[in-house]
């Protein structure tokens, strides 16, 4: 089994380099042996030299701030704690890959909105609403089928603010992106609609009667990056959770931020390269990369070892508009992913 620190490269230029330990080692305990610097070893990243790299080499530019706490372990119940880290890499990957494959002018944009309901009906529709955004999806997706368009869709819920300050509603939102169209010189093959009624007959058959709205959705095309759309209403969307919670309880925050078909999760997982860091060296590179702009932001996770804070986790992202300077160095350390979409398979 080996052991050191293992990157993994995402398709929209994300990377997450996290150590693995030795697993040959039957004993659960280990002292670090202040002497090994044997390049790969956990003990030799400690957080105040490769911190001091990173900054000096970041120092002169506008870059998000470093995170050097670890996330705490938390057994609240699922959702309560906004959306996962894996959710929102694979929100904002898959949604990347489909403006990659697809061009962001054959994109639709869908945002779907609870109409007013009573408050035990909107208290019964935040606890079904796994529920609601299933049985839509699977509406949807067997629309695009009947339309001839690729079944692969990938989308956000949003508490939205306003409506929350303004009346105490905890107004859900679902954003979904998909294709809405194969051929430019086309018109889009599904209509706001008929996303409307699909909508609206799933919200009737959960709070069992009738619901009409004339304004319940927004169908529009992607105007800049569908990644960045969902990137901003998927961290909107979680910022009161605490304050619904405390007013309403538990049972009004959705138990899942996201939700993707399946076979663009599939194309995702294919798409990310897997490499350790004794052979591409990107740990040591990380000054370099900071400094010359090629890396957007850094963030470093460690843990405590006597005392000591050590480095197990590295992650951030590769500034996609710089990369061209770099490209040689860069596409040596991810090979495999400048092919992670195949341009003729449109199964998602």
């Amino acid at each position: 089994m080996r052991s050191g620190f293992k990157c993994k490269f995402y398709p929209n230029g994300e990377f997450s380099i996290g150590y693995v330990p030795d697993r040959r080692i039957d004993s659960g305990y280990r002292k670090p042996d202040p002497n090994a610097f044997r390049y790969g070893q956990l003990w030799w990243f400690h957080q105040p030299e490769l911190r001091r790299w990173v900054e000096e080499g970041i120092a002169n530019g506008e870059r998000e701030p470093l995170d050097s706490s670890m996330l705490s372990n938390s057994h609240r119940r699922r959702g309560l704690n906004g959306i996962t880290r894996k959710g929102g890499r694979l929100v904002r990957n898959t949604a990347h890959m489909m403006q990659a494959k697809w061009g962001r002018k054959r994109l639709s944009f869908l945002t779907l909105t609870l109409p007013p309901f009573s408050p035990s009906e909107e208290r019964h529709l935040c606890s079904e609403w796994s529920r609601v955004v299933r049985v839509f999806c699977q509406r949807l997706r067997r629309l695009l089928i009947e339309r001839g368009l690729p079944a692969g869709y990938v989308g956000v819920t949003e508490i939205q603010e306003k409506r929350w300050n303004r009346s105490q509603e905890v107004g859900l939102h679902l954003h979904i992106v998909f294709v809405g169209r194969v051929k430019l010189s086309e018109g889009w093959r599904i209509s706001p609609g008929e996303c409307r009624e699909a909508w609206l007959s799933v919200l009737s058959t959960v709070v069992e009667r009738p619901v009409y709205s004339q304004s319940c959705e927004n169908l529009k095309m992607v105007k800049k990056s569908a990644s960045g759309y969902l990137g901003k209403y998927m961290s909107k969307g979680t910022k009161i959770v605490s304050q619904v919670v405390d007013a309403k309880g538990e049972e009004y925050i959705p138990s899942a931020w996201y939700t993707c078909s399946q076979s663009l999760k599939d194309a995702y997982v294919k798409s990310v390269a897997v490499a350790w860091d004794d052979d591409v060296h990107i740990v040591s590179r990380l000054p370099v990369f900071c400094g010359a702009d090629v890396i957007r932001h850094v963030g470093i996770s460690t843990i405590d070892i006597h005392g000591r804070e050590m480095v197990v986790g590295i992650s951030g992202r590769f500034d996609m508009d710089n990369l061209g300077r770099y490209a040689s160095s860069i596409r040596s350390l991810v090979p495999s992913s400048r092919s992670y979409v195949d341009k003729n398979d449109i199964s998602w």
